[in-house]
């Protein structure tokens, strides 16, 4: 009875060990490695309002920065490095460049202008806000000097190798103005840049052949089989990469930096990379 009771205890003890290992081995992991480098996700996007002339047009979607949260100066000149050598036609940002939970300083200011002003686009940049980025006024600041197009919204028009133009459109995160950005010509592909990838239900899907959402972080933190523990407000519904609604392709960058918790699991930080099609 005493050597049953021993070897009881004895697995007992091994089960604890073993837990409380994988316990650390998944907190160093998640506060130390998946929280750093970078994966380029890439896509093909077929559609016949795209015009023959600009077939493997690319485009790089950049969200999520949240600048020191676990991401610095050091990540940003990294990720300058690798968007630079896709040498992309189109940059669009989806917001958060900035977090709620940091304190910036001028020095930070300074190196965000420098990271967002790197980004070179043979074509045209495009950014809309996030709801981290009202909390700072250096942001219309650091997108106006940078190069880029601050789609609030607004529509752009697009013209390259064609007379036929893409159609570009940002919203205001927390005041979105869909009348403003209506196009009711269906020749034209239409691409809309959102954060919060939830807005989707008030948006006529039709009127829009692509979508651009952040804010999600792909859940920040991933489980085998399960996928995200946690998501987001607005991004309840939608929160993972992809999604086929009718006729409107929705894409949904997991980002780069972290919000609430600085942690990622199975997750690495991303950004996305489109190459437009005709059919």
């Amino acid at each position: 009875m005493k050597k049953e009771k021993k070897k009881k205890k004895n697995f007992l003890l091994y089960i604890v060990t073993n837990l409380i290992l994988i316990f650390i081995l998944i907190f160093v992991l998640a506060k130390y490695y998946y929280p750093k480098g970078l994966i380029v996700k890439e896509y093909g996007i077929k559609n016949e309002k795209i015009n023959k002339n600009i077939n493997g047009l690319k485009i790089i979607h950049i969200s999520d920065i949240h600048y020191k949260t676990t991401v610095f100066e050091n990540d940003l000149k990294y990720i300058i490095k690798e968007v630079n050598n896709y040498k992309p036609d189109i940059i669009v940002f989806t917001g958060d460049l900035f977090s709620d939970e940091v304190k910036y300083n001028n020095k930070d200011i300074e190196v965000l202008n420098t990271f967002m002003n790197s980004l070179e686009a043979n074509i045209q940049k495009f950014a809309i806000n996030g709801e981290d980025d009202y909390a700072n006024n250096n942001f219309k600041t650091i997108i106006s000097t940078s190069n880029f197009i601050f789609l609030d919204n607004s529509s752009e028009l697009i013209y390259y190798e064609s007379n036929t133009p893409i159609v570009i459109s940002g919203v205001d995160t927390k005041n979105p103005d869909y009348e403003k950005i209506s196009n009711n010509d269906n020749s034209l592909y239409k691409i809309l840049l959102i954060h919060t990838p939830d807005e989707i239900k008030n948006i006529k899907k039709n009127n829009f052949d692509l979508i651009l959402a952040g804010h999600s972080h792909g859940g920040q933190i991933r489980i085998p089989f399960i996928g995200a523990i946690y998501n987001y407000d607005g991004a309840k519904i939608y929160n993972e990469s992809y999604y086929k609604l009718d006729k409107t392709d929705l894409f949904i960058s997991s980002g780069i930096g972290t919000s609430n918790y600085p942690y990622r699991f199975l997750n690495k930080p991303s950004i996305n990379l489109y190459r437009l099609y005709n059919n």
